[in-house]
């Protein structure tokens, strides 16, 4: 299933405008909604509409130097517990310099992005994207205020009312590197299988850490060629590097480059991934993806996108689906795993056709461009 290359326009309902708020200091309002803003903006290049995204506060280019300072890596590693000492400052000086102008619902929530699709006779359609990890409502008002609000992580198991629509969860360190993902497509695989992982989970960032050892465990007893990296950042990290190591599993505290994770994947045939923090479809899906690569979730996905990833045809699952009241799989789950793996791997002509099927998935759907594309049909129906 594909969307539509044109827009599917009511001769009455033609767009004129869409206007986008940034917030330039907040760490994650415009980068959870640029790969939508690319998108949209795109659709709306074909029928020569307006995409006006525009700064709710004044000095805009400064708030987001100051902004990646303030959340950047290495400073906050060199600055240890003397870190608040120095953000409270900049927190000020970007409060004082914001002069912060309303949003279209008049509040704001940093996972909600706000957009007005202005019509050629006037009428306007008022549209939210939830970024959110979890299949919750983060903001009730701005439900309200949308006519149209669409979802990342719009839960199958859920009921939602019916202006709700299930949207991809996009990854925007993508933009600006398609082409790069594109060209590995075409890598030949000398690892059988890639597992780098950050180590955290669950709603505290802390109950979910046992699960992604378990995970890390159960790989690294399957006898192949592979790339296994865990990624401390959460809880005891002490303890758990003392854990990993006498196993020999690599352990590290820094994360690695993104164009080497992303050559790495290209390199491997298969690529596990764990569903992301509250249970959400992980941005890292969209990579792979890209890619053409096969991923392999621990469990099936608990949200829906618009055009569904299926089991077996866009990717793999371990089963390993913790219980309803707790963070960790069964045992025999875990123990499954590196059998299951050993299978995947003997099925050459299986993992060739979920390749192929990701590549065509990738470019009709889950490209930044058919995102747009779908969300600018979506309004279009409705307005």
């Amino acid at each position: 299933m594909t969307h539509e290359n044109q827009l599917s326009l009511h001769p009455f309902c033609q767009f004129a405008a869409v206007d986008a708020p940034l917030q330039p200091y907040d760490y994650r309002y415009d980068l959870y909604q640029a790969y939508y803003h690319h998108g949209i903006r795109a659709a709306l290049k074909q029928i020569q509409a307006v995409f006006n995204d525009y700064s709710l506060s004044r000095f805009p280019r400064l708030l987001r130097s100051l902004r990646r300072v303030r959340h950047s890596f290495r400073l906050r590693r060199w600055l240890g517990g003397f870190q608040p000492f120095v953000e409270r400052p900049i927190d000020h000086l970007a409060s004082a310099m914001g002069g912060q102008q309303a949003p279209p619902a008049c509040f704001f929530h940093p996972l909600v992005g706000q957009y007005v699709f202005r019509m050629a006779d006037g009428r306007r359609t008022k549209v939210c994207i939830d970024a959110h990890d979890a299949g919750d409502f983060v903001s009730t008002q701005l439900l309200d205020w949308s006519d149209i609000y669409f979802k990342t992580n719009f839960w199958t198991m859920r009921d939602y009312p019916r202006k709700v629509l299930s949207l991809y969860n996009g990854n925007p360190l993508l933009l600006g590197h398609l082409h790069r993902l594109r060209a590995l497509r075409n890598v030949e695989p000398s690892y059988d299988l890639c597992f780098v992982v950050r180590v955290w989970g669950g709603a505290d960032e802390v109950s979910g850490i046992e699960h992604n050892l378990r995970l890390l465990e159960a790989v690294a007893k399957c006898d192949c060629r592979k790339f296994l990296t865990a990624y401390l950042v959460a809880g005891d990290v002490s303890k758990i590097a003392r854990r990993f190591e006498r196993q020999g599993i690599p352990c590290r505290r820094s994360p690695i480059k993104l164009s080497e994770l992303w050559r790495i994947s290209a390199d491997s045939r298969l690529n596990i991934i764990r569903l992301g923090m509250h249970s959400c479809t992980p941005w890292r899906m969209t990579d792979l993806v890209a890619m053409g690569t096969c991923p392999v979730l621990d469990q099936p996905p608990k949200s829906k996108w618009p055009v569904s990833l299926q089991e077996g045809e866009h990717f793999l699952s371990l089963g390993a689906t913790p219980g309803p009241d707790g963070w960790v799989a069964s045992e025999r789950q875990y123990e499954a795993i590196p059998g299951l793996l050993r299978v995947f791997l003997s099925d050459q002509e299986k993992l060739r056709q979920i390749r192929e099927n990701n590549l065509r998935y990738f470019d009709c759907n889950l490209a930044p461009e058919a995102v747009g594309q779908y969300i600018c049909d979506r309004v279009a129906e409705a307005s």
